[in-house]
């Protein structure tokens, strides 16, 4: 009986991830985010992707930038990071954006930090519901049928 190895591939290297980073930059920006922020899209790639912990290392070049160079920048830069990472949690689970979270927070500075909760306010009422059910719909619209068909005689993960 002959046996035979599955080769692992190896976790990219810093500097693989930094050239990634400046090729998204210059060969991918976007219109509909904006020019300067291509880091949504490749943030959310990363981090989905299962690399997570190169987000701290993107957070370290993006501050580098003149752009970043106050408090105050830095902490609406952490809050579309934030967001990003939040709104990725729908698609990937929480594990992924919650350790993005934990790395970059270990690396940022107290006055960095941003405490504003943009969920403030927020409100699980009707409205809410018929946003998530088109959102849902939207996302899922070749296969919901499907999936509520499962969920049916899976009660603890439907409706």
């Amino acid at each position: 009986m002959s046996t035979s190895t599955i080769p692992i591939p190896r976790d990219p290297t810093d500097d693989e991830a930094l050239a990634l980073f400046k090729t998204v930059e210059e060969k991918f920006p976007s219109r509909s985010l904006g020019g300067d922020k291509w880091y949504v899209l490749l943030l959310a790639s990363i981090v989905g992707g299962g690399q997570p912990g190169f987000a701290p290392l993107l957070y370290k070049e993006l501050i580098k930038r003149p752009e970043y160079q106050t408090p105050e920048h830095r902490q609406a830069l952490m809050r579309r990071i934030r967001e990003t990472l939040f709104k990725l949690i729908v698609i990937v689970g929480v594990c992924k954006p919650l350790e993005a979270i934990f790395d970059i927070d270990a690396i940022t500075k107290p006055e960095d930090k941003d405490y504003t909760f943009s969920r403030e306010g927020w409100q699980c009422d009707e409205a809410n519901s018929k946003r998530g059910a088109a959102w849902q719909g939207r996302l899922y619209q070749h296969n919901q049928e499907g999936i509520d068909n499962v969920l049916a005689s899976q009660k603890d993960f439907g409706m």
